[in-house]
């Protein structure tokens, strides 16, 4: 257990290590280096040209839980700092903090499909990769942009599993929703809207999913193919 009060900290495993470790971050800032256990990020200013804490996990599968730290400044505030969560092996979860987060998934050996990624109240930029099988839950207030899988990927498809978690705000944006396979819960009645290219500002054809009284989420369609991007059977309400 590690616990460095106001001091920046760095944690880095042994090679080949099968320990694990518990990181309360403190009021400093945290890199981890093949992370398996609990890892907190600290709430202390920006470092690293504008980073504050940056983790990875273990490629060991379901090793690892990151979490970014707090912040004031978020947004393109001056000196609003980031936290970078990236998950090394399948079945990490990686939760963004208050302040701006980006949380990845990379193409390390074995894939790093199965993971969990938890959006915050700040601004995350969130990009799962790997064939699917992630879950993209969305609790704060915040916005962000998502990206489940790896396009480029030449497996078989899975599914994700997209998560409205009840609250009463935010505006998100889902670049890769496959309709008819992926899966969006939400716990409220909802709306859906699509907008044709035409009739969009940007002209880009656009679906927006609007939780009563909740959040928004933003579905582009690039391609201008007429379709929605997503439709009321791909929701849940549970």
């Amino acid at each position: 257990m590690i616990d460095p009060g106001g001091s920046n900290v760095t944690v880095v495993a042994a090679p080949g290590s099968m320990g694990s470790a518990t990181l309360f971050g403190g009021t400093g800032s945290a890199f981890v280096s093949d992370g398996q256990g609990l890892f907190t990020g600290g709430d202390g200013p920006e470092v690293n040209g504008g980073f504050r804490n940056v983790m990875f996990s273990s490629t060991v599968a379901g090793s690892a839980t990151l979490v970014g730290g707090t912040a004031s400044l978020v947004g393109n505030q001056k000196g609003a700092p980031i936290d970078v969560l990236i998950a090394r092996g399948q079945g990490q979860t990686l939760m963004a903090g208050l302040g701006n987060a980006s949380l990845f998934g990379t193409a390390d050996v074995g894939g790093t499909g199965g993971s969990t990624y938890i959006v915050g109240k700040g601004f995350s930029t969130v990009f799962g990769f790997g064939d699917g099988c992630n879950t993209f839950s969305f609790a704060g207030f915040g916005s962000s942009v998502v990206d489940g899988r790896d396009l480029a990927s030449k497996g078989v498809q899975k599914a994700n599993l997209f998560v409205d978690g009840d609250v009463a705000g935010g505006n998100y944006v889902i670049a890769d929703f496959v309709s008819g396979l992926d899966v969006f819960q939400v716990y409220q009645d909802f709306t859906i809207e699509f907008t044709e290219a035409g009739d969009a500002s940007n002209l880009i054809e656009r679906t927006d999913l609007k939780i009563i009284g909740g959040a928004t989420y933003t579905f582009f369609d690039a391609s201008a193919d007429g379709i929605a991007e997503i439709k009321i059977s791909d929701v849940k309400l549970v």
